[in-house]
């Protein structure tokens, strides 16, 4: 479930851990806040920057799939342990993720192994939004956390550098 949200929403991986049900989540699922992150299995009430404290909508089928895997909780954090702790994501990286894009035969072609991060959801959900539906670029910003200024091109990665 957090590798759908993560890609549905275009979280990053400690936002989508820092989620507390009863704090963060609309009572329909349909929209979340994001106001913290869990970092080393910890709740931070800080994000990385301050246009990243936000609230993003999410798709009515992801909602659905969202309240389900919340279930009959009302309280705590939506990805937690069996002691309620957050969910480590270097845990969830190596035990379930690498495991999974291997199991499915993913080759990553930077480099020739079948991991990826995290941020290949956050990415995904950019790219859609951008290329795929004709959601006005403000708002864009707004969904995924960023400021409203573009970064400095010396501060992109290379694969986020669009040629005209």
């Amino acid at each position: 479930m957090v590798f759908i949200l993560c890609g549905a929403a275009g979280l990053r991986i400690g936002e989508a851990l820092g989620i507390e049900i009863e704090k963060h989540i609309a009572p329909d699922f349909l929209t979340i806040s994001i106001e913290q992150k869990a970092r080393h299995c910890k709740i931070e009430k800080r994000l990385k920057t301050t246009s990243a404290s936000r609230q993003v909508d999410l798709h009515p089928a992801i909602a659905s799939i969202l309240m389900k895997f919340a279930g009959e909780r009302k309280t705590g954090v939506l990805f937690c342990t069996r002691n309620g702790k957050p969910l480590g994501s270097s845990c969830i990286l190596r035990r379930r993720l690498h495991l999974a894009l291997k199991q499915l035969g993913f080759i990553n072609p930077l480099t020739g192994t079948h991991k990826a991060g995290h941020h290949a959801f956050r990415r995904f959900r950019n790219t859609h939004l951008r290329n795929r539906t004709e959601c006005p670029e403000g708002l864009r910003r707004y969904w995924m956390g960023h400021a409203d200024e573009s970064m400095p091109i010396s501060k992109r990665r290379w694969w986020r550098v669009r040629t005209v």
